[in-house]
């Protein structure tokens, strides 16, 4: 008698727990034909004022360039940059490459850009201004941003460096954890370009929004799954938790102010950083457990029940905690 290895037992299997693939297809449209004439308004001037900071003017040009800065790859964690890899040695921007930049804003239409029909839809059946407007206008303005990104990073296919050379595949199998990037545009947790609709695109989109606003822009929907209950944020900067943390009240209403205000008027708060008080969810079950991501497929599920998590992970029951509540699981430190 053969007893199957513990992987395949099927008896503590959680549906919610299975990986969602992507979509085949996204329905998109444009802000111009999706909202009315005061949503456009707001949207614009939010998309204005995020392109106009230095953030995303230095991680777009990086998009347009071809590789990330090192100064950007070493500070960002599990990358786990090689020495032979080009991004080691590209230290500065190429000639040229900010003048292509900003050539490229200087032209941009975002009232004309496709973006999913249901988060435009979501933001345009809320009032203006209203409570119920403003994390669907964060999202918009989020999912924006990273399709511009996306969308840039196609156009200029591998920009100043698309020619660069990578080592063998043999190399990579050599040590176990070095690993092929998709693109070197990518970020621990958001790199497989077969889990997003729009596969390298899409990672690099990951890459430029956890740059820009400081972390991937998630929510808690709820039991539903379709609300927006909260604002949360994943960063994939070194030094930061790997966990996924709720943002302050404080932070929510300094991004939105800067987001509706007219230009110069509002300081930049960007990248926005997670708080010692913030409230976290292991991101090993964020998205089954506690419904916190803005796309369901975005991330790989890990484990096929809470049951398989619970067995493994010996400290799990801390992320059930509220860590305010819990300050040995809530402040820096964390793993």
């Amino acid at each position: 008698m053969s007893l199957k290895p513990w992987w395949d037992y099927p008896g503590r299997n959680d549906p919610k727990y299975d990986t969602v693939p992507p979509p085949e297809r996204l329905e998109t449209t444009t802000a111009e034909q999706a909202l009315d004439e005061n949503h456009l308004e707001e949207y614009l001037r939010a998309i204005k004022n995020v392109l106009s900071t230095d953030l995303a003017e230095t991680t777009f040009a990086q998009l347009v360039d071809g590789l990330p800065l090192y100064s950007v790859v070493s500070n960002l964690a599990h990358y786990e940059l090689e020495k032979n890899e080009p991004a080691y040695n590209h230290r500065t921007l190429c000639a040229g490459v900010l003048e292509k930049t900003r050539a490229f804003h200087a032209s941009f239409e975002p009232h004309k850009l496709d973006i999913r029909a249901t988060v435009l839809q979501r933001y345009q059946s809320a009032p203006v201004g209203s409570r119920a407007s403003k994390l669907p206008f964060i999202e918009l303005i989020a999912v924006a941003i990273h399709t511009t990104a996306a969308h840039l990073f196609k156009k200029v296919d591998g920009g100043l460096h698309q020619n660069e050379e990578y080592p063998s595949d043999e190399w990579y199998k050599e040590v176990v954890h070095r690993r092929r990037k998709p693109t070197p545009f990518s970020l621990w947790l958001y790199d497989d370009p077969k889990q997003y609709p729009d596969g390298n695109a899409d990672v690099a989109g990951y890459w430029a929004e956890d740059q820009i606003f400081g972390g991937i822009v998630l929510f808690d929907r709820g039991e539903s799954g379709a609300e927006m209950n909260g604002l949360w944020f994943h960063s994939s900067r070194d030094g930061f938790t790997d966990h996924v943390y709720a943002l302050k009240d404080e932070q929510t209403a300094s991004l939105l102010s800067f987001l509706k205000s007219e230009p110069g008027e509002v300081q930049c708060p960007f990248p926005i950083q997670e708080h010692k008080d913030s409230v976290r969810r292991d991101w090993q079950i964020s998205i089954p457990k506690f419904n916190i991501y803005r796309d369901r497929w975005e991330r790989k599920s890990r484990f096929r029940s809470y049951w398989w998590y619970d067995h493994f992970q010996s400290r799990c029951r801390a992320f059930d905690e509220d860590p305010i509540r819990h300050p040995e699981w809530g402040h820096e430190g964390d793993p």
